[in-house]
This record gives C-alpha cells, sequence and structure tokens, in this order.
C-alpha cells in the first residue's frame, strides 16, 4: 500500500531548496509495498540527515545525527515534505524511488537544539536508577568503526526512551573489550562471564543490555551494494537473573560498501533498542513501583557452628534489617543461604550496613568474584 502524506507549512516556517533524492531498500519475502515504504524511508532520512548535519557539524556528534534524524523522519513527518515522486522502479530484488523533497529548516534547527539539551540534561538524573550498555562489532575493520557510532547511538537511544522516568545510562567498557574477542551470544560460558564482570565494575545500575552486531556479509548489487547484518542482544539483570533476548537480521541497500553496512547495522540497533527498551522500562518499572526500589538478593552467611541458633539470629536480624525472606537453605558446605526481597534500601550497600547493625557477631565476607549469576551479599560470623 502506497502511503500519502498531507504537510501544512505555517507562515514563517523556512523551507530549504527542493532536492532530487533516491532511497533504495530490499524486497523480503516479495513484499513490494513494504519496500517500496521502505525505500521512501531510506530517502527521507538521508535527505533529513544532510539537513540536520548543518547543525550538527563535528564529526564526534555522528550519533547525534542519526538520532535526530530518526525522529525527524519517524516520529514528525512534518518535517520533511514529499513534493513530488518522480519515479519507482524494481531492479532484481531491490526497489529504488526518487522523490522530490523539502525540509522545514526552522523546525529542525529547534528540534536539534531541544534534543541537544534533553541529552545534556541526563547527567541530572538520579543515579541510582541505571542500566549498563556494551555493544560490539564482529568481522573487520570496517565493523569496528561503524560500532563507534552504533554505541553512541544506542546509548542516545536508550537515554532518550527513558528520560521522562529519570534513569541513567552508563557505558560498561570492560564487557565491550571482553565482547570484541568473545562474541558468541549462544556460549553460556560467555555469558556466564559478561554477567560477572559487569556484576563486579557496575555502579548503581540494576541491569546490562549486551549485543553484538555482524556483518554477515557485503556484496556489490547492480551499481549499488547490498549488506547484512545479524543482532543478538540480550537484557540482563544484574541483582536478580531477569534476561530477555533479541536476534534477527537486516539487511540494507547503499552508495558504497560502507553505507549498506552502516544502514544495515543502523536498523538493527534501532529495531532492537525499540523491542528492548520497552523490556528495559518494564524492568524498570517493576524495580522501583510505588516510588520505592524492589531489591532482591541472596545473602550467603559462613562460619556457622550453631545451625539452630545462629539460624534464628539472622532471621530475627533480617525482620529487624525490614527483609522479608523468600527463600532459606544450608549448602553443602555448610553455609546458610537466604533469599531476600527488600523495599527498605536503595542500594546493595545500604543493604548491607542495615544486616550488620542488626545481626551480632557479624562481619562482612569475601565477594566471590567468580560467582555465577545474580549479584550476592557474602558474611562471616
Amino acid at each position: 500500500m502506497m502511503l500519502l502524506f498531507c504537510f501544512v507549512f505555517l507562515p514563517g516556517q523556512r523551507m530549504c531548496f527542493a532536492e532530487v533524492v533516491t532511497g533504495s531498500a530490499v524486497i523480503v519475502n516479495g513484499n513490494v509495498n513494504a519496500a517500496r515504504e521502505a525505500a521512501r524511508q531510506d530517502a527521507m532520512r538521508s535527505y533529513a540527515e544532510r539537513q540536520v548535519g548543518v547543525y550538527v557539524d563535528s564529526h564526534t556528534e555522528v550519533s547525534l545525527n542519526m538520532l535526530i534524524s530518526d525522529r525527524i523522519v519517524t516520529d514528525s513527518r512534518g518535517y520533511v515534505q514529499i513534493k513530488k515522486v518522480i519515479k519507482e522502479w524494481q531492479q532484481g530484488d531491490i526497489y529504488h524511488v526518487q522523490l522530490d523533497l523539502a525540509a522545514d529548516t526552522a523546525s529542525i534547527e529547534t528540534n536539534v537544539k531541544d534534543i541537544r539539551r534533553r541529552i545534556e540534561m541526563m547527567s541530572d538524573t538520579d543515579p541510582r536508577k541505571g542500566i549498563q550498555i556494551a555493544v560490539s562489532g564482529a568481522n573487520g575493520k570496517t565493523s569496528a568503526v561503524n560500532m563507534n557510532r552504533i554505541n553512541h547511538y544506542i546509548q542516545a537511544k536508550i537515554q532518550s526512551e527513558m528520560e521522562d522516568i529519570g534513569f541513567n545510562v552508563e557505558v560498561n567498557d570492560d564487557v565491550r573489550d571482553y565482547m570484541a574477542i568473545h562474541n558468541d551470544m549462544s556460549d553460556p560460558s560467555v555469558s556466564a562471564e559478561v554477567r560477572k564482570i559487569a556484576r563486579n565494575t557496575r555502579g548503581p545500575e540494576d541491569a546490562l543490555l549486551r549485543g553484538v552486531l555482524t556483518t554477515v556479509n557485503v556484496r556489490p548489487d547492480k551499481g549499488c551494494y547490498t549488506a547484512t547484518v545479524s543482532a543478538a542482544f540480550e537484557l540482563v539483570g544484574l541483582e536478580d537473573n531477569h534476561v530477555s533476548s533479541f536476534a534477527e537480521y537486516f539487511t540494507a541497500v547503499g552508495q558504497t560498501a560502507e553505507d549498506a553496512e552502516i544502514k544495515a547495522t543502523r536498523m538493527a540497533a534501532k529495531e532492537a533498542t525499540e523491542v528492548l527498551g520497552q523490556k528495559v522500562l518494564r524492568l524498570m518499572q517493576k524495580l522501583y513501583r510505588g516510588g520505592s526500589k524492589h531489591l532482591g538478593a541472596t545473602l550467603v552467611f559462613s562460619g556457622i557452628v550453631d545451625r539452630n541458633g545462629q539460624e534464628q539470629r539472622i532471621l530475627q536480624g533480617l525482620q529487624a534489617a525490614m527483609c522479608q525472606v523468600r527463600n532459606s537453605s544450608f549448602t553443602s558446605n555448610g553455609n546458610y543461604k537466604v533469599v531476600i526481597t527488600t523495599t527498605s534500601h536503595a542500594s546493595m550497600h545500604d543493604l548491607r550496613q542495615a544486616i550488620l547493625q542488626n545481626i551480632p557477631g557479624l562481619i562482612t565476607g569475601n565477594d566471590n568474584e567468580n560467582a555465577l549469576g545474580a549479584k550476592k551479599l557474602y558474611f562471616t560470623f
């Protein structure tokens, strides 16, 4: 189905000169209508990026350029006007459109300033609420270059989606460095190591969004290039065992090999953040429902010499520390393991101090940095 666009421009709006722009898209599963719309989006986005680039002209702000142009094309059709569809044609499995476009440059300029200001305000959000980001590329130098752009794009996009409820986003370089070498998302040992690194290098963040974007192939195709990118993302809770996954292939067309790869990689990042971004919000809203953080933790007590007596002392102390016991058991090595939840403590540090204050004779134990799973707190008598 061909979409029709209607635009009304108020007096005083500045329109840039019309420009003829070509957009292309791959026909997937024979769906020509979807490819036609994707090709239009490609042309409009390419045109919008050039207009945005007038106001974002630093090479260090490529991700900001991409984020703003996404919003202009996807969220606000009124920024770009299709004055005329000049021609459309199909060449093999690629659909092309040639559009005569114009843009409301005054609105674009205002939008660039607004998004820049909102991103700069992120540093003022509540530091207790946050998520780590770690995205890595694979398959060659070009992917590595693109991933520097895409990683910042993902960070800015998730920040934008989460800004209204006040969450911070932090890039975990330690996880990124590990994933650059170990990028098999399906390997359980890699997943365990990634969670361990994230947990041991975390600040106040409650979850990790990790991902690997791999260039499957880039090939010349009837005068242009087609690139296919594989995207695998995973949202991992750092204080619980929450996991959500995303995996899909994306194909895009470009005038150069690098252009095609950038487009395909951005499509993957955009789709992944939209899918997992909603899961991030639901996870955070669950953690902070009612304005209080619902903290869950596994507590490990060692130095047990009197099971009955020390168990009662622990349970009474946890009750006094405003913790609700969900499960408890003695392990094979004689430790006492307790799973608790609480809304009275905003962080693991606060929880640890409350437990120490309410259980006589208890001291902080050594953390097991190689432990699997979610965050644990260790104590000993």
